[in-house]
């Protein structure tokens, strides 16, 4: 049932955020991979969504019919429940906070299964598990998620009960905006950019894994996403919020690449690191952890 329900919508419509990007890279994107992606008009758009998309100018957008939204924490859970059913998967809960930090807890946890190698794979949280893994660039950023609803039932044919439906399609434009089928009437938008201040040190790092804030995360989204990709979601009530702290690495000239290596060449034995995945996790986390084990095996 876990897995059935992992991909909750199948196609995603792609908003320029200005003419300059839709000319250079949307349009001649669609005429590359023509059978992959489709050129909407306002028609189509309002036809498909609703007229709670706003498109300035009229300008096309792209619809990705292979687009996939996927229900992260459910694919987590089935991933798990997966894996455990293979009888070679277990795992124990170590106290969340600072002792988690504590590389003699981890290593009295260690010792309980006496692994041959070991993968520190705890996010931006990955520093912290052994004084071998302090070198590693990570930096942490905070995302924020909004649930938003309208706040009361309306007649059909009204510009309420239009809000009530929020988007017809899950929408992206550096920002998104995600109708949710498992919470109807709910939209998901998201998401936030909350960084440690400077020389901060690790004490403003940690404000990052404090409890989620709505308020912050109200404006820090609503005029940004409605005015990209959701008329209403500045009259939706908010009815929940979900925080997370990604593990940004260095940018370069390649990007943003994860980081993946051998803890020995760093001064310790038995390990790997695996870690700063950014906001791509999903993306990349299969085909990077399959190159691991190819690499501890």
């Amino acid at each position: 049932d876990e897995l059935d329900a992992v991909v909750t919508h199948s196609g995603v419509l792609r908003v320029a955020p200005d003419r300059k990007k839709l000319d250079e890279l949307y349009i001649p994107a669609v005429k590359r991979f023509p059978h992959e992606l489709e050129l909407w008009d306002a028609a189509t758009v309002e036809a498909r969504c609703g007229p709670s998309v706003p498109l300035h100018g009229g300008a096309p957008a792209v619809y990705i019919a292979a687009g996939k939204v996927v229900d992260v924490p459910r694919y987590l859970r089935a991933l798990w429940a997966a894996a455990f059913q293979t009888g070679l998967a277990t795992w124990t809960t170590l106290e969340a906070g600072e002792r988690c930090a504590d590389a003699d807890q981890l290593e009295n946890v260690a010792a309980m299964w006496s692994p041959d190698e070991r993968v520190y794979a705890a996010g931006a949280w990955t520093p912290r598990l052994s004084p071998a893994l302090e070198w590693l660039p990570v930096r942490p950023c905070r995302g924020q998620n909004l649930f938003l609803r309208a706040e009361e039932p309306s007649e059909a044919g009204t510009e309420a009960a239009i809000i009530e439906r929020g988007v017809g399609v899950p929408v992206i434009s550096e920002k998104y905006a995600v109708p949710l089928r498992t919470r109807p009437g709910e939209t998901l938008i998201g998401a936030t950019f909350e960084y440690a201040a400077r020389g901060g040190g690790r004490e403003a790092e940690d404000k990052l894994f404090r409890a989620p804030d709505s308020a912050f995360a109200a404006a820090e989204l609503r005029e940004v996403v409605a005015s990209r990709l959701f008329l209403h979601a500045r009259h939706q009530t908010v009815v929940g919020v979900t925080a997370g702290v990604r593990a940004l690495p260095p940018r370069s000239h390649l990007g943003s690449v994860p980081l993946l290596g051998r803890v020995a060449e760093h001064g310790a034995a038995n390990g790997w690191y695996f870690t700063g995945l950014g906001s791509r996790g999903l993306l990349h986390h299969a085909l990077l952890a399959e190159h691991l084990a190819d690499a501890i095996v």
